[in-house]
């Protein structure tokens, strides 16, 4: 019976940490503003999340900006909190550095006997990005990761890896930009003294600004694969500013190949600027990510 017990928790959490180890930050992305388009965020961001979403994506950025991003998954079961800093160097490249850390809740992992058990998860990553033209940018990632899973009494697992990741941005014009990433190639894991090459997966995407003079209005399209499977995902999602104050973005998700139901996302946004700093407050909700429950994820950015 306790057996069967520990099986009703430890596969959620099992889910988990496969799609983590797939690529650098992985469950279907982090950033709320992300989440709030569908994940079709490839060819968008230019701030310090470009560090997982596209490197390439550093190499258009503007000064420099502090990202702190907290995720609660599966109703408070799994707890994610990330820190990047991306800046803009003297030249036509920039950097990024970030750190991700996530934690399943103890309180879910009891056997009813007193016994708890832990599961966390820890990321590193720099990021390089080079802008070769006016309109082309390429970026890389290296990152660390490192588990620690104590999922029974008399067992502890625990295992780290290496990867990289390898992006490419492309702005033709202001209405329409293109980018790519290939990630975890190469990637390597060890866990239990057994080592595994990761397999490799891409995400490509386009955006598309209809306004391009008032940016109020954005269309986002998205489709990643992995190994053996070209297309395991797909997104499309839209972001409409109102007053250059407020950001409404709506999308959606489809898992091709996993039988899951589409699944929808929302998302809200809010700017304050001034001469010297720009301040952001952005919300997305996603509902039941690929048998990862709801998600609900929170960001504040500084850009100065």
């Amino acid at each position: 019976m306790r057996k069967f017990y520990y099986l009703t928790i430890l596969v959620p959490v099992i889910l988990i940490a496969q799609s983590s180890t797939r690529g650098y930050f992985a469950i279907g992305g982090f950033d709320p503003r992300a989440v709030g388009i569908g994940g079709s965020y490839v060819a968008l961001e230019t701030g310090a999340a470009s560090t997982y979403w596209n490197p390439a994506g550093l190499g258009f950025m503007k000064g420099k900006e502090v990202r702190v991003i907290y995720s609660n998954i599966m109703q408070n079961m799994v707890n994610q909190t990330f820190l990047a800093y991306g800046q803009q160097d003297e030249g036509n490249g920039a950097y990024g550095l970030a750190i991700f850390n996530r934690i399943v809740n103890p309180s879910y992992l009891t056997d009813g006997m007193g016994h708890s058990y832990m599961s966390a998860e820890t990321f590193l990553a720099i990021s390089y990005a080079k802008k070769t033209s006016r309109y082309v940018s390429w970026g890389l990632t290296g990152k660390y990761y490192n588990t620690y899973a104590n999922f029974d009494i008399d067992s502890l697992n625990s295992g780290n890896g290496f990867g990289l990741d390898f992006g490419l941005r492309y702005h033709p014009q202001k209405i329409m930009s293109f980018g790519i990433i290939i990630r975890d190639a190469p990637a390597f894991f060890t866990q239990s003294g057994s080592h595994e090459r990761m397999s490799a997966n891409y995400e490509l995407g386009m955006a598309y600004s209809p306004l391009p003079l008032y940016k109020v209005l954005t269309f986002a399209v998205s489709l990643a694969g992995i190994e053996n499977n070209i297309a395991e995902r797909a997104g499309f999602g839209f972001e409409w500013v109102i007053a250059n104050a407020v950001a409404l973005r709506a999308g959606i998700t489809k898992y091709i190949d996993s039988g899951q139901a589409t699944s929808g996302a929302i998302g809200i946004g809010f700017f304050k600027k001034t001469r010297t700093w720009n301040m952001t407050i952005d919300y997305g909700f996603q509902g039941k990510d690929n048998n990862l429950g709801l998600n609900h994820r929170v960001s504040v950015g500084f850009m100065f």
